[in-house]
């Protein structure tokens, strides 16, 4: 079972815990990690003056209600693989990390038989969750291998669909 106070110390560490706002990171505003689209999808009329001013409470907080949208306590991983799907589930949004889990459960229900496999859709819902269990869950390399997976894929449609790829076909 993953452990919120354990990976909100975690974020403050790799986030730092002073205002940003570089033009080059599409982050743009951020503090403790939270970033303006961040507290404005929680806070709709947030600021960059809110953000500025969060303070460590104010951040955990704003973390503490994405852990509670996110249900990784709820989820039978490990805490390392709860740590790595929050943190998808943070910077990649709920879909991407709902669906590297599902495909990482697929993995391991049976890699070659698509028969077995549960729907890749986003959602957890209880057939997400038996099979979890089932499988006796999923390991933070899992996690890594799909999401890594998933993430060459689209970076693949991207070059297919702009046709970048015939600008320099030797590269591919």
């Amino acid at each position: 079972m993953a452990d919120f106070d354990k990976i909100f110390e975690s974020i403050l560490h790799h986030e730092g815990r002073v205002f940003t706002d570089i033009k080059a990171d599409r982050g743009g505003a951020t503090k403790f990690g939270v970033t303006l689209a961040t507290l404005q999808q929680l806070q709709p009329s947030a600021t960059k003056e809110d953000v500025e001013d969060m303070d460590e409470d104010g951040a955990r907080e704003i973390y503490l209600q994405l852990w509670d949208e996110a249900r990784a306590d709820r989820l039978e991983i490990s805490e390392k693989a709860g740590a790595f799907y929050f943190d998808n589930y943070v910077n990649g949004g709920p879909q991407m990390a709902n669906m590297t889990l599902q495909a990482a459960i697929n993995h391991k229900l049976a890699a070659g038989d698509p028969t077995q496999w549960i729907s890749v859709d986003g959602a957890i819902g209880n057939g997400t969750r038996e099979t979890l269990t089932r499988v006796g869950g999923v390991s933070k390399l899992e996690l890594k291998v799909q999401r890594r997976i998933r993430h060459d894929l689209q970076t693949l449609v991207f070059l297919i669909d702009t046709g970048l790829n015939q600008s320099r076909p030797d590269d591919l």
